[in-house]
């Protein structure tokens, strides 16, 4: 008889990711749209803070809050 479903999972192991963890801090692109409906740019969003910028360098890091994927 096998018991290999009951073996303990090493510690740490066991812990669950927390929400933070769980998310990329930056999201996107996303679409923008001007006035018209038309597609007008793309932008990245912060999860932790909400800020958004058309600049993709907010994709490695938030200049706000300091979340990064990392």
């Amino acid at each position: 008889m096998t018991t290999d479903h009951l073996r303990r999972a090493p510690p740490g192991a066991s812990r669950r990711p927390t929400d933070r963890e769980r998310r990329p801090a930056v999201s996107g692109p996303h679409p923008g749209y001007d006035r018209y409906g038309r597609l007008d740019h793309y932008y990245w969003r912060c999860e932790r803070c909400g800020l958004e910028a058309t600049d993709a360098a907010l994709e490695r890091r938030c200049p706000r809050c300091g979340g990064d994927d990392a």
